[in-house]
């Protein structure tokens, strides 16, 4: 049983690292909020970044990954604990069992589908439709050379966000270039020449109830 636990834990802690190019949003956003050593947020008090911060300094894009399976394996001794004061013993494990399994269905990684834009031999812009739904994103992946100009728009849904990545950049571990303004759209010129990242997504609000997201994005390049 312990063996198992501990093979169930370090599956957890390293393949979604290898899987994943970009961390959930959420993990992304704590992760901010953590390497400023912040006394709090107007989301939540500084401890939960803080920690997930050092172990992501600690043990690189594993770090929360690894953390996660802590906390729950912490959870799941809590649990057992608990119910052997309420039952006997194999109830206690079962219960304990079951709560991993819940544990496990929640840990499904968020689906990222890449999607290349391609422009029409002579033109400048394309327009691009697409549905997602949660936690899930879309990036959208364009070359573009630098000094020129990125316009993009998105339409279709008022839970539809992205933003723009420049080359070698990724959601989570770089700072976006531009993103959406209340318009829905952005322009900038291109800092460097290379194939530049449009994170399609969703606030965490409207994701967490699992609405679905159909949009229209538009890119042009000038």
């Amino acid at each position: 049983m312990a063996v198992w636990a501990v093979a169930y834990g370090l599956l957890w802690s390293i393949v979604p690292p290898l899987l994943s190019s970009s961390f959930p949003l959420d993990v992304a956003e704590s992760l901010s909020w953590g390497r400023e050593w912040q006394w709090g947020n107007y989301k939540h008090p500084p401890l939960a970044p803080w920690v997930l911060h050092s172990f992501y300094w600690a043990f690189g894009k594993a770090g929360p990954f690894l953390l996660s399976q802590l906390c729950i394996a912490a959870t799941l001794w809590l649990v057992w604990r608990s119910a052997l004061r309420l039952m006997e013993r194999d109830r206690a494990l079962l219960a304990a069992l079951l709560t991993m399994a819940m544990a496990a269905g929640a840990q499904a990684a968020d689906k990222i589908t890449t999607v290349p834009v391609q422009f029409a031999k002579g033109a400048h812009s394309a327009q691009l439709k697409g549905s997602f739904t949660g936690y899930d994103t879309i990036h959208y992946t364009l070359v573009a050379k630098a000094g020129q100009t990125m316009t993009v728009k998105i339409g279709g849904s008022s839970n539809a966000n992205f933003n723009v990545f420049a080359p070698g950049a990724q959601p989570g571990q770089a700072e976006a270039l531009g993103s959406n303004d209340g318009d829905g759209q952005w322009q900038g010129a291109l800092p460097a020449s290379g194939k530049y990242l449009i994170q399609v997504y969703q606030m965490r609000a409207s994701a967490r109830r699992g609405e679905q997201v159909p949009h229209t994005l538009s890119v042009s390049i000038q």
